[in-house]
């Protein structure tokens, strides 16, 4: 009796059941624990424990699956009935059982290149991660955040985010996560400050186009400031001496433009730019832009010191345009015949002097060019008349005689116009010319009309002792021996 009661009444030992798991496990893992007898036949109502609690679905079951555990140092048991004498059976616990879990992949480390990125340059910002070996097929996503922002087109299989162009305003606390789909596991990583680097602006230039500043009125002026560094947003602004701002613009470049159209010749002076990212304005040297002007049509004025010109008189022609940048060349016209020209370095007008004779009777012009064109200006006419008073012998087929040449010699008034000459009247006898009938001839004609018959009177040309017959018509000398 004793004998069967030490044999009822003695302890299983534990090791009669075995909580088994599977080895190695990863998180994310879907695993099953399986309960064993040391005597497999005589085990039976196997239930399966975590933390001391039934899990669901584990009554009298050889196996429990678990999907997707974690790292959270569970504890699992199991128990079940072991049979023994044949008749008998008791309840025993297997041992607890913590399984290990490790992790998938550790936690991502984002780094980016360069570390300071300065603005306007690129950033290349990377998550890096690492699988176990017999997880190496597992796939990977990855993220990446600005101050709780994703950046990018959202996460990708690759482990680097380009950022091609940094701005002041991107700098803030950045992050990345690395994601495995399938095993529902995402870790991020440490936070990152990026501080944007911003560069200073400098050597701040002004150029024109057209280059070299030198426009016709008319044209349009553009004039372009740039930089040779300046990073972030950069304020330009134009100046011209002695007025205000002529402009501004702030935008991401290293260079900008202000237009002026058609520019007049108050727009000449001395300009400058400006540029200024936030660290104080930088100013250019300054350059000078001129403005020239066609000249207009020039105005032709003739002063004379009488108002019917007379051969003799020193007359002035003055030529002036009224517009038109210096210097100035003028030219002078008779009959479309170039007469003389003279210029006028800092602008005006310009005077051409001359002695009247009866050839310069006609029309006057004057034309004006400084390069951007030539201006004609109104013809203006002038008609000369010979000297009142005074006679014109005109010798109309010989220019030289001598005392035995024959010619006819005809003497008129030089203020009666010189289609209509007056001749002196044949002598009724002789012929010989003496003085006194010549100058006989002549007070007659300055005290009484004569004739204006065309009458010509051949004669010798003797005894007259060197006098002069002047044609101001004619421009013609007849003297007697030859003279």
């Amino acid at each position: 009796r004793n004998l069967w009661l030490n044999l009822v009444c003695s302890p299983l030992s534990a090791d009669q059941l075995i909580l088994q798991a599977p080895h190695p496990v990863f998180e994310g893992d879907t695993i099953s624990l399986k309960c064993r007898g040391k005597e497999e036949k005589k085990t039976s109502d196997k239930i399966y424990y975590k933390n001391g609690k039934k899990l669901k679905n584990s009554y009298n079951t050889d196996s429990v699956t678990l999907k997707s555990v974690s790292r959270d140092n569970s504890e699992y048991h199991c128990t079940a009935s072991i049979e023994f004498l044949s008749i008998f059976s008791r309840t025993i616990t297997s041992k607890p059982l913590k399984i290990q879990v490790q992790e998938l992949f550790l936690p991502p480390v984002l780094t980016a290149t360069p570390s300071q990125p300065t603005e306007g340059g690129p950033v290349t910002l990377t998550c890096e991660t690492q699988l176990p070996p017999q997880k190496s097929n597992v796939q990977l996503q990855f993220c990446f955040f600005r101050d709780g922002q994703i950046l990018g087109s959202g996460c990708s299989s690759s482990l680097e985010l380009q950022i091609p162009t940094m701005w002041r305003k991107d700098s803030g606390s950045y992050w990345c996560m690395a994601e495995a789909m399938a095993y529902r596991i995402s870790k991020n990583s440490s936070r990152s400050q990026i501080h944007v680097q911003r560069i200073p602006v400098s050597e701040v230039i002004l150029e024109t186009k057209p280059p070299g500043g030198q426009l016709i009125e008319g044209e349009n002026l553009v004039l372009i400031c740039s930089v040779a560094k300046g990073t972030g947003t950069i304020t330009f602004s134009w100046h011209k001496e002695g007025t205000r701002n002529l402009g501004r613009k702030t935008q991401h470049s290293l260079l900008a433009e202000l237009q002026i159209p058609t520019v007049k010749m108050h727009d000449a002076g001395r300009y400058y730019c400006a540029a200024d990212n936030n660290y104080g304005p930088i100013i250019s040297k300054w350059i000078r832009v001129t403005v020239r002007s066609p000249v207009s049509h020039p105005v032709l004025t003739l002063k004379a010191p009488r108002a019917q010109a007379v051969v003799g008189d020193m007359v002035e022609l003055h030529c002036k345009a009224l517009r038109g940048s210096p210097p100035i060349l003028y030219r002078f016209y008779h009959e479309d015949v170039i007469m003389g020209n003279s210029s006028a370095p800092s602008g005006g007008g310009v005077s051409f002097n001359f002695s009247l004779t009866v050839d310069h009777s006609g029309n006057y012009s004057c034309d004006a060019n400084n390069g951007l064109g030539s201006q004609h200006s109104h013809r203006v006419s002038l008609k000369v008349i010979g000297k009142q008073g005074i006679p014109t012998a005109v010798n109309s087929h010989h220019p030289r005689l001598s005392s035995t040449n024959r010619a006819p010699i005809s003497c008129g008034w030089d203020d009666i116009p010189a289609d209509s000459p007056l001749f002196l009247p044949p002598p009724e006898s002789s012929e010989i010319i003496p003085y006194d009938y010549i100058f006989s001839k002549l007070y007659h004609s300055f005290v009484s009309p004569v004739s204006t018959n065309n009458s010509h009177m051949p004669h010798s040309l003797s005894n007259i002792n060197t006098m002069t017959f002047q044609s101001t018509y004619y421009n013609s000398t007849i003297t007697d021996k030859g003279a």
